[in-house]
């Protein structure tokens, strides 16, 4: 009996792996929930299985009484029964090590997704679509789709970019690519891409891209998105200067502000004349942000070491609950790139939904 079970279960291991590894690269829903459904019943059985052999071996054990060969034999199925689930508990756990997706009991199919659009799919979906060649040219490759924010190496090898929305659905979207990966620190990245035409990335390195959709009803976003001069501006310690953009001024598809347009509001603070001459604006000091409700902002900057233009760099932050704290920029990329020579110059605010 244990030679047996063991075997089941490495078998439905193996069976399940060659299943799951074919449906990853299917971008359908049906066959990875088909495999869902073979997996959880593999678990289950095999989890039942294993526990009704140890009950019955223990039941045997009990009542053996002097019947030696009835509890030897018991023992065996008891300890096969344990054998049995540490193997199944030992191989879930070094399967979702190897790849969380082969062990999840979801396998919901992956945002990012090559597609195949060579049958006669004029790209209906709407999402952000990046392409291998340029020009939005899909025959080296199909593109990749996306509707929410990525990074990975499924991104190093496009060239192009493009959009398609669904005006009569409300559904817009918008992207930024970065090199950077993490999409929390600031690097060379593209201006905010919103039309639908081809557009070239422009980045040797493309690593991580924003992808976010634009709330048309923007004023249902949210209240406001504030900047302070002091990291966790809205605390009461910090004496921060505030500038506040309320949700009126936020509309679709975005707000462009100059970050030295931005001057702060330094009522109450108590702040010495001194500190509020030296920081008029959002560019003179940028402490930390915050924003109340569904916003997206985008910050790039103004100028690179010995006064080169670098727009191309940029910072971008998605929406913070009003619980959390704000987002601190004084200790980010935008304080401390090229020996802190770097300014902010343009700001944009999306209006977003989930």
């Amino acid at each position: 009996m244990k030679n047996k079970l063991t075997k089941y279960i490495l078998y439905s291991i193996v069976i399940f792996c060659c299943l799951a590894n074919f449906a990853l690269a299917e971008q359908s829903d049906a066959l990875p929930n088909l495999v869902a459904d073979i997996y959880k019943g593999i678990i289950y059985s095999a989890g039942t299985i294993a526990s009704i052999s140890f009950v019955v071996g223990a039941i045997g054990f009990l009542i053996s009484g002097g019947n030696t060969g009835l509890a030897s034999s018991s023992k065996e199925r008891m300890f096969g029964s344990i054998l049995g689930l540490v193997i199944l508990i030992c191989s879930h756990l070094i399967m979702s090590q190897i790849n969380p997706k082969l062990t999840s009991l979801g396998l919901d199919v992956p945002v990012a997704e090559n597609i195949d659009i060579s049958n006669n799919d004029p790209l209906s979906r709407p999402g952000v679509y990046f392409y291998a060649g340029f020009g939005c040219d899909n025959t080296k490759e199909d593109p990749l789709y996306a509707i929410s924010s990525i990074s990975g190496n499924s991104l190093s090898l496009k060239r192009s970019v493009k959009i398609i929305n669904n005006e009569n659905q409300n559904i817009f979207y918008g992207v930024i690519v970065h090199e950077q990966a993490e999409l929390s620190d600031g690097g060379l990245c593209t201006i905010p891409k919103i039309d639908e035409s081809c557009e070239a990335i422009g980045l040797d390195f493309p690593a991580s891209a924003d992808v976010f959709k634009i709330n048309k009803n923007y004023k249902t976003s949210g209240t406001k998105v504030s900047f302070f001069s002091e990291p966790f501006g809205l605390s009461k310690e910090a004496h921060a200067g505030f500038y506040e953009v309320p949700r009126e001024n936020i509309i679709y598809p975005n707000l462009k502000i100059q970050a030295d347009q931005m001057i702060y509001n330094y009522t109450g603070t108590g702040r010495p004349t001194q500190y509020t001459n030296q920081y008029k604006t959002f560019q003179d000091r940028p402490g930390s942000i915050r924003m109340f409700g569904d916003y997206f902002v985008a910050m790039y900057g103004l100028a690179g070491a010995r006064g080169v233009i670098d727009n191309n760099y940029c910072m971008s932050f998605n929406h913070f609950d009003s619980k959390n704290p704000p987002n601190n920029l004084f200790a980010q990329p935008f304080s401390t790139y090229a020996n802190g020579h770097i300014k902010i110059g343009d700001v944009y605010i999306f209006p977003i939904k989930q």
